[in-house]
């Protein structure tokens, strides 16, 4: 049973032991009233979350799931979790992801804070100890790409979109990027060409095992290779935010999972109650002791418990957060991120050249939000 059954399973058994009225063991909960019942609604889907401005956008993304009725509003009663809106609140935030920098403190003296600096020690680390692989991400062309060139591209100063909604992927600091991606790969040749058909799993696989210097994963890794029974990095690692480039500044790709309740289901009281118990402090800790799951809830970075859970400082990991960056807030982003992981694959396996990979991308991402009526022409 891996962490996230057990994790459900004792929910579902939490759930199971709620009284006939649907409240909590000794409930305090005040769960939103309406005619249509409730169930649990886990929307996993990213949203900005950690500053005043990335709350503004949040507000957009939410009032979709409530002006479609697909969510009931929710009221506070006690302390807010990390991040959420002071007033209407339609979904609570349950875990935040984030990417992070994975390096080996048995290889490297410090984590490296610049794209430069990473490729020299990495290249420095292979010469002098022997691992086959250098820096490993997820290269595939899937969603994972995306989030890695998110990274790089903040790094070096750029924007997935302008302040006009138009896609700026193709911009000179998206094409440097892009050729810094690929040229770890082909010239620097710290990145293995493995990695184009690599996921989450086959990177961490390739850590883990203790053939890479350095990783750049979520932190649901991070127990994983903590796992002396299981790993031969255990006590060999620490985590970082990813490096930056001159100009740019180091970013996180923002991820994580919400809890709204369904509008139509049947039981409102009982998941208010549900999404309470799971967003209490002692639940949140043990999502991150059990499964790495960062917390949602500032005050839990000060707590020793979470520090002894996620086995990293609690203080970093908040800097982490605080540096994240979110994917675009529009109702078109899945068919965006299609668009541009085609031209980011076609540009690493070095089918074209980076700069006219973005621009093929930049132009049918921009006709594509022409024609949702999101931007002008």
């Amino acid at each position: 049973m891996n962490a996230y059954t057990a994790l459900t399973q004792h929910a579902v058994r939490w759930l199971r032991n709620l009284s006939p009225a649907g409240q909590p063991p000794g409930g305090d909960a005040a769960p939103p009233r309406g005619e249509y019942a409730s169930t649990i609604a886990d929307i996993d889907h990213t949203f900005p979350a950690s500053t005043n401005t990335r709350l503004a956008a949040a507000v957009r993304l939410v009032s979709c799931f409530a002006a479609a009725h697909i969510v009931l509003q929710l009221y506070l009663t006690q302390q807010q979790p990390y991040w959420l809106l002071p007033a209407l609140i339609f979904l609570f935030l349950f875990t935040v992801y984030v990417g992070l920098l994975y390096w080996r403190t048995d290889l490297l003296d410090h984590a490296p804070s610049t794209f430069d600096e990473l490729s020299t020690a990495v290249a420095r680390a292979r010469r002098e100890h022997g691992p086959p692989f250098g820096l490993v991400w997820s290269g595939a062309r899937y969603e994972g790409l995306v989030t890695v060139f998110l990274e790089y591209l903040h790094g070096f100063g750029g924007r997935f979109l302008d302040a006009t909604g138009h896609a700026a992927v193709d911009s000179d600091a998206g094409i440097r990027a892009l050729t810094a991606m690929r040229d770890s790969i082909y010239r620097d040749l710290i990145v293995p060409r493995d990695v184009l058909a690599w996921q989450e799993e086959q990177t961490r696989f390739a850590f883990q095992s203790g053939r890479a210097v350095a990783m750049r994963n979520w932190p649901y890794a991070h127990p994983l290779l903590a796992d002396r029974a299981a790993s031969q990095v255990a006590e060999k690692f620490a985590v970082a935010l990813m490096p930056h480039a001159r100009g740019g500044r180091s970013a996180a790709t923002l991820g994580g999972q919400q809890l709204a309740i369904n509008a139509r289901s049947r039981r409102p009281d009982a998941a208010y109650a549900l999404v309470k118990h799971l967003t209490s402090p002692e639940e949140m800790l043990e999502r991150a002791r059990v499964a790495g799951e960062y917390p949602a809830r500032p005050a839990l970075y000060d707590r020793d418990e979470l520090a002894a859970a996620i086995a990293a400082s609690p203080a970093q990991i908040r800097r982490v957060i605080e540096q994240a960056v979110p994917r675009p807030v529009t109702p078109v982003y899945a068919e965006l991120s299609e668009l541009l992981q085609v031209q980011l694959h076609r540009a690493l396996t070095r089918q074209r050249e980076p700069a006219d990979a973005l621009h093929d991308a930049a132009n049918a991402m921009n006709a594509l939000l022409v024609r949702a009526r999101l931007v002008a022409e």
